[in-house]
């Protein structure tokens, strides 16, 4: 019985170490500076590829993800790594803030205003929402409202939005969060804002 007690306790040490060391490696893509190759890149095509990855665990919480994407958008100047990587984020969180039998929806779209156009992503929950109080920070690195959260996520995603000339941004009520990332459309490759 001591050989399967120290077994089953250093397999959970092991587990431990490879949750920091994930923690870690995300901490030091945070804090290096970022100056990732960017191409043409079709959004859609990489939120198809996102979603793909999450629907596992979509199924598993009972949570549908739809994805609403406008054809023939344009491309943007990025780097798919990053996209994925915000995207995977948001989604991610969305399935965690939705109750089964919800559902996530993910949509494109072009966005022309007063500047250039934008090829936007959101994605929109049908969590609880988040607290107004809690919405002014929720892109600073660690903080958290969740138990076993770093406050990481939400903070690289911004980065890595920013690092492809785009921004992210966030709006809530009771029963819908929406996060949106807002990214140039080719030609332009400047900052774009909602």
């Amino acid at each position: 019985a001591g050989l399967d007690g120290e077994s089953e306790y250093l397999g959970d040490i092991m587990a431990e170490v490879d949750r920091l060391e994930g923690r870690l490696k995300e901490m030091l893509q945070f804090v290096r500076p970022a100056g990732p190759e960017r191409l043409p890149l079709d959004v859609n095509e990489s939120v198809r590829d996102t979603l793909r990855l999450v629907a596992g665990n979509a199924r598993a919480a009972g949570v549908t993800v739809e994805a609403e994407l406008q054809p023939s958008l344009p491309r943007i100047l990025g780097n798919a790594m990053l996209l994925e990587q915000v995207l995977l984020s948001l989604v991610g969180n969305a399935v965690e803030a939705t109750p089964a039998g919800g559902t996530v929806v993910v949509r494109t779209g072009l966005q022309r205003g007063d500047g250039e156009p934008c090829v936007v992503v959101e994605v929109r929950d049908a969590g609880s929402g988040i607290l107004p109080e809690h919405l002014p920070r929720i892109f600073e690195p660690f903080y958290t409202t969740k138990s076993k959260g770093t406050g990481l996520g939400l903070a690289i995603a911004k980065k890595f939005a920013e690092a492809q000339g785009g921004s992210l941004g966030v709006r809530s009520r009771r029963g819908e969060t929406v996060f949106a990332v807002h990214l140039p459309a080719l030609p332009e490759d400047e900052p774009c804002r909602p």
